[in-house]
C-alpha cells in the first residue's frame, strides 16, 4: 500500500483509499490526475465550510448531503425567492418550501408558519381566567347531622346532643314482668334462707325436711 497525491485537492491518500478524506474524490489511487485542477475549484461545505470536491455528494468531514447546488451558486429562478415553513393540510407536518417573494404561496395546499415551535405552543388550551375558574369552585353547605360534625381536642369537652342522651332503649321491658320477677326472686331468697337456717339449728337436711313434708 502506497500513499499518492489526490489528483483533487493534492493531498495524499491509500492507493486502495475509495475515497479521498479530504474532498471526497472517488478512487484517488486508480485515476489520473486531471488537468488543471487545483484547490481554487473546491466549493466550501454549506455545514462546516470545509473543501469539498464539485463530484462529492456527502461531506467527508460532517456528512452532510451535497447534492444541491455549490453554495454561493444562486440560479436565476432562485433569484427574489424565500424560504418559508408550511403545514401540510392532510397530515399537519411542517415543510420548508422556496416561494416568491411577490407571490402569496401559490396554489400549494397548507398553512404557512412562521416556526414549528409556535404552531404547537398555538395548538396548547390556554389556562382558564380568573372567572372561569371562580365559577368552576362548588360551595357546599355545611351537614345539619350532629354524628358528622367535627371530633373535639383532647382539652375540649365533647358535645353529646340532646337526642342521644335521652334516647330510649331499643328493646323495652314490660314493666309488670319486670315487678313479678323481683317477687319470686324475694321468695326464692327466703325459702333458702329458712331451709338453710333449720340445717343448721336443728340437724335437718333439706332431704329430710321434704320427706317431713310429704308426710
Amino acid at each position: 500500500m502506497a500513499l499518492i497525491p489526490c489528483p483533487e485537492c493534492q493531498k495524499e491518500v491509500s492507493t486502495e483509499a475509495i475515497a479521498c478524506p479530504q474532498c471526497a474524490f472517488p478512487y484517488p489511487g486508480k485515476k489520473s490526475p486531471l488537468p488543471e485542477t487545483s484547490l481554487s475549484k473546491l466549493h466550501a461545505c454549506p455545514d462546516c465550510g470545509s473543501p469539498v470536491s464539485l463530484q462529492a455528494r456527502v461531506c467527508p468531514h460532517c456528512g452532510v448531503s451535497l447534492l444541491g447546488e455549490p453554495q454561493g451558486h444562486v440560479s436565476p429562478q432562485e433569484e427574489g425567492t424565500v424560504e418559508e415553513t408550511w403545514l401540510c393540510p392532510h397530515c399537519g407536518t411542517p415543510y420548508t418550501r422556496k416561494v416568491r417573494r411577490s407571490s402569496g404561496g401559490g396554489s400549494v395546499g397548507g398553512e404557512r408558519i412562521e416556526k414549528p415551535e409556535a404552531v404547537a405552543q398555538d395548538s396548547q388550551p390556554a389556562p382558564p381566567s380568573k372567572d372561569e375558574c371562580e365559577s368552576l369552585v362548588v360551595i357546599t353547605e355545611p351537614t345539619k347531622n350532629p354524628l358528622l360534625k367535627r371530633r373535639p381536642a383532647l382539652w375540649q369537652e365533647a358535645f353529646i346532643p340532646k337526642e342521644i342522651e335521652a334516647a330510649p332503649p331499643k328493646y323495652p321491658r314490660n314493666r309488670k314482668k319486670s315487678i313479678v320477677l323481683v317477687i319470686v326472686g324475694i321468695i326464692l331468697l327466703v325459702v333458702a334462707g329458712g331451709f338453710g337456717a333449720l340445717w343448721q339449728f336443728k340437724g335437718i337436711t333439706p332431704l329430710e325436711l321434704l320427706a317431713y313434708l310429704q308426710m
